[in-house]
Order: C-alpha cells, then structure tokens, then sequence
C-alpha cells in the first residue's frame, strides 16, 4: 500500500497536481512509519521534500531532507550514495534560496561521498562537480568555477562522453569565465570545441545553446 501511494504521489506530481501529489506521500509515509520501513520512509520524506521546494515552500523541504537524510545515515554510514543524494536536494533547495555558501557546502558533502563510492574518475562525479561549477560561477567564484568545469570537461572526455549534449553547458559556461578573465584565446577554443561538438550531436543538441555557441564562435 505504501509503495501504491508513493507511485501515486510521483504521477500527480508530474501531472502538476502537488496538492494531491503530497496527500499521496503523506499516506504512504504513514504506512510506511506504521511497518517499521526506515529506509522506504526516508525515500517518501525525499519526494516529499521534491514537492514542498516545488511549490517554493523551502523551509518544508529543508525539513524533509534532513529527516531522511537521518535515517539513511543511521541505517546506511555516511558514506553512501543515497546519502549523497540527500545532501544533492539540500544543496538544490539552499540555491533556490540564493544562499550560495550553505549550497556549496552541501554540493561538496555529496561530491566527497560520491567520490569515495565511485572514484573521482566516474561521470557521476561529473555530474556533482557541474552542479558545483555553476554555482560557483553564479556567486562570482570564477577561478574556482573554473577549476570545477575543467575537471567535468576532463572526466567527461575520459570516459568517452564528450559528445553528449550535457557537455555543451559546461564547456559554454567555461568558455564565459575564460573571457571574463581576459583569456580571450582560451574562451574561443573553448567555445569552438563546444560549437563543433553540438553539431556532431545534432538534433540532441539544445538549439539555443547551439545559437549561441554559433554568434560567439563566428564573433571571433
């Protein structure tokens, strides 16, 4: 029954019905708290997390993440990757309160778990370090940003995923912060790179990206 109602609330949430989406949730972590299942209640406090920073209640859904983020390292150490993803949602939700730092920490909680789960090689680790990057360059931290993409660039290429369409914004953002600190040779290779790689994707590639990698290729 609790795994019905969590299903559920995932379906009304993708349909935009959040409202319903967290009645579902609320049941099935009622059932689930009922048998005693620590760790499919931490999963529904997570997507009951999910809900609440949907609906921009962000207090909420610190709440939630950090309630099952308990049970999982209770149950799991700290080191798991589950607990990596609850670290993840803390992160994603401090962003979306512009608070940078708390968001950093948090991004760097879950990049040090999945390092040590999957080596510093995996594209999972790509994934966390883009998250990083953006951030980082969002809040002005360009030199750190910089070191950030450049690892995700290099990872990606390493395990013979650079011509996947999540390249393109890391390279395009890196190729941002190389101008931005006067390496304008290093911006246009960056950015020429980026530009012929979205045209090996094709149709995969995200067409605005794509024009914009085109006008700042063909400015130079």
């Amino acid at each position: 029954v609790g795994d019905t109602y969590n299903m559920l609330g995932f379906v009304e949430a993708k349909n935009g019905n959040l409202d319903g989406s967290l009645r579902c949730l609320e049941n099935a972590l009622k059932v689930r708290q009922m048998f005693g299942d620590r760790l499919k209640e931490a999963e529904t406090l997570l997507n009951i997390g999910h809900v609440h920073r949907e609906k921009d209640q962000f207090e909420l859904a610190i709440e939630h993440y950090d309630d099952c983020m308990s049970i999982r390292i209770a149950a799991l150490g700290s080191n798991d990757a589950t607990v990596a993803e609850a670290y993840m949602a803390l992160g994603n939700v401090k962003s979306d309160m512009k608070r940078l730092d708390q968001a950093l920490s948090s991004y760097n909680e879950a990049l040090q778990i999945v390092e040590s789960v999957h080596g510093k090689d995996d594209p999972k680790v790509g994934s966390f370090l883009q998250k990083m990057g953006m951030l980082q360059f969002r809040s002005g931290s360009l030199v750190e940003a910089k070191s950030s993409l450049e690892k995700v660039v290099r990872i990606y290429r390493k395990a013979g995923k650079e011509y996947e369409p999540h390249v393109l914004k890391p390279l395009f953002i890196l190729g941002n912060i190389y101008n931005i600190l006067r390496q304008k040779d290093e911006a246009h290779s960056v950015w020429e790179d980026a530009y012929q790689r979205s045209i090996a994707i094709g149709d995969e590639a995200d067409q605005d990206m794509h024009d914009a990698l085109s006008r700042l290729v063909n400015a130079h």
